[in-house]
């Protein structure tokens, strides 16, 4: 299929090929599930209008609940997505951490550190 040398420019070549090729098929996917995504949403609240034109029945409530639905899983898949990130910034409650920090390290160290681009 490709023609693989032992010369870099051709492997580079190759491997820029093949990563082009998954990043298209990763945003053609992500597009479409989007898509998908929002299209379902929209069907239940047009659903929920031609119900009640049917029915004359109130869905006032049920656009309620299903509002506060997906703006749960909105939350969710947000919080979710940045659930590393969080977990590895620590819990700072006010100074808490930073004095607790700062007291175990001597006052030579404590330059040092803050020379290395950490603060205290």
């Amino acid at each position: 299929m490709f023609k693989i040398e032992h010369d870099e420019y051709d492997i580079i070549v190759v491997v820029l090929h093949r990563g082009s090729k998954r990043s298209v098929w990763f945003f053609a996917h992500w597009i479409l599930g989007t898509a998908v995504t929002f299209l379902g949403v929209l069907n239940v609240y047009l659903g929920l209008e031609a119900y009640h034109q049917k029915t004359s029945k109130g869905i006032k409530i049920w656009n309620i609940l299903f509002t506060v639905e997906i703006a749960l899983v909105v939350f969710f898949y947000l919080f979710q997505e940045k659930w590393v990130y969080i977990q590895n910034q620590g819990v700072v409650l006010g100074n808490e951490m930073m004095t607790s920090i700062c007291q175990e390290i001597g006052p030579n160290e404590k330059d040092e550190k803050i020379l290395k681009g950490d603060t205290c």
